[in-house]
């Protein structure tokens, strides 16, 4: 399959009627806090103020033993005493959050260790505003807004090949921006890190989307209708092992943070036709296991998913991440692009894979199936009329009188009649069961495979609305 046929048509879709579901993330890591508590330390409305300048606000949160997690208006943010994971989705400016996280690390005792900033490529990359116009100028505001903080910055892009003209091919985009190794003392130096899977998957299923959408929960609002997309699409069994904090949005959409322990779970979807999107992440390494990759992959049935594993730590050469990359069921997904590793630096290695689901064998025509009936019918005839001949010379060889011999041609000619009867009747009803299994076949297709509005084509999506309190 080619890369342009992995692409989502999204050109002809208005501003106004389109919502941008790839996430821009951003990860901050700093020395460790003296007093274990760090970033921790501040209060919701301290990053309410943050989160101003991403244009983006906090709806819930919730906590455990190991971090804060957040609920946004646009995704989530995830606080630990010496790190930061923050992802938006829609029109949000995610970079301009650094000057007030540098400030707040300031304040909390800790120092700048690394940067890593990443998003898969964007639906409506027009539609995005400044600094995220282009790779580049995001590069460009990185190194401006950390001038004196970095030693080393790098980025790449990975996924399809990147330079291949399609906005639509399955392209991850990566930098990391590193503190000058005097910058920080060795003592106070990050601990290792477990590898982050992150999945982006667009054109969901038709009845996966149908679960995202406020009215098939009628007349359910707020914490319920939250509790009832979880259960009804299958999302709250992949972490029926954690603390889940979810919301539910007006007409539709879902996001969704879990905790358990150190790990967290964040859920994010778009379910409008045309541009349906949903992401999954984790810092769970249990979930780099192709098992677990097959399931989340189940739940939201996906046209199109492209794999992310992020490993901070010194694992060798570039590609030792291929290695413990996840791939998700042959007989379900083929490769579109395959799985490709960049070392950014000492701390950040990034490995991209990405997938297409496998077209079933296309059912044939019916004007195939009805030739094939018609040959079938045509060569019965032929036999027929050959025993027919073979009547006829039996006849004629025959030393009957005339009276039997007229009898004969009488019996023979009802025999041959209900004979061609009977077979013309045979290959009729042979190609109308054909032409119903080629229906049945195509409506099976169509059943597996998203609606081509699904896949290509702007539909009209209200702007979504806050529902739950």
């Amino acid at each position: 399959m080619s890369l342009s046929m992995y692409s989502l048509a999204n050109d002809a879709a208005p501003a106004a009627d389109v919502f941008e579901g790839p996430e821009k993330k951003l990860e901050v890591f700093f020395t460790a806090p003296t007093d274990g508590v760090g970033f921790r330390r501040f209060p919701r409305a301290a990053w309410s103020d943050v989160l101003a300048d991403a244009r983006c606000s906090i709806l819930h949160s919730m906590g455990n033993d190991a971090f804060d997690a957040y609920i946004l208006s646009e995704s989530s943010l995830f606080v630990y005493p010496y790190k930061l994971v923050l992802k938006t989705c829609g029109t949000t400016t995610l970079l301009l959050v650094l000057p007030k996280l540098l400030t707040l690390a300031t304040r909390a005792g800790v120092a700048f260790a690394h940067l890593h900033y990443s998003h898969f490529r964007y639906t409506f990359p027009h539609l995005q505003p400044s600094p995220h116009s282009s790779f580049s100028e995001e590069r460009a505001t990185v190194e401006r807004l950390l001038a004196g903080h970095v030693g080393a910055l790098t980025s790449a892009v990975l996924g399809a090949d990147a330079a291949a003209d399609d906005d639509g091919a399955a392209h991850w985009y990566a930098l990391c921006a590193s503190a000058p190794p005097a910058a920080i003392a060795p003592a106070a130096a990050v601990v290792r890190e477990s590898d982050v899977l992150e999945l982006a998957m667009e054109g969901l299923a038709p009845s996966v989307c149908a679960a995202f959408f406020a009215e098939s929960h009628a007349p359910l609002a707020g914490r319920a209708l939250a509790d009832a997309m979880a259960r009804t699409s299958g999302v709250a069994s992949l972490v029926h092992h954690a603390t889940v904090d979810d919301w539910a949005f007006e007409p539709c959409g879902y996001s969704m943070n879990a905790l358990s322990g150190a790990y967290y779970y964040t859920v994010h979807v778009t379910p409008e036709q045309g541009f349906s999107y949903a992401s999954f992440e984790t810092n769970d390494p249990s979930f780099s296991a192709s098992d677990k990759l097959a399931a989340v992959l189940a739940v939201f049935q996906p046209a199109t998913c492209t794999v992310s594993l992020t490993t901070r730590a010194a694992h060798g050469a570039a590609g030792a991440a291929d290695e413990r990359s996840p791939t998700p069921p042959a007989a379900l997904y083929a490769p579109v692009a395959p799985w490709s590793t960049t070392r950014l630096s000492d701390a950040v290695t990034v490995a991209v894979g990405a997938y297409s689901l496998v077209e079933p064998a296309p059912a044939p025509p019916a004007a195939k199936v009805e030739a094939q009936a018609r040959t079938a019918c045509s060569a019965k005839a032929a036999a027929a009329e050959g025993l027919v001949d073979d009547l006829s010379s039996e006849k004629a060889f025959s030393s009957a009188d005339s009276e039997s011999t007229a009898g004969l041609d009488e019996d023979s000619a009802t025999t041959q009649r209900g004979l061609d009867d009977a077979l013309l009747s045979e290959a009729s009803h042979e190609g109308e069961v054909a032409e119903e299994d080629a229906a049945d076949a195509a409506e099976a297709a169509n059943k597996k495979r998203p609606s081509a509005e699904m896949m290509g084509g702007a539909a009209v999506a209200s702007k979504r609305h806050l529902v739950c309190a």
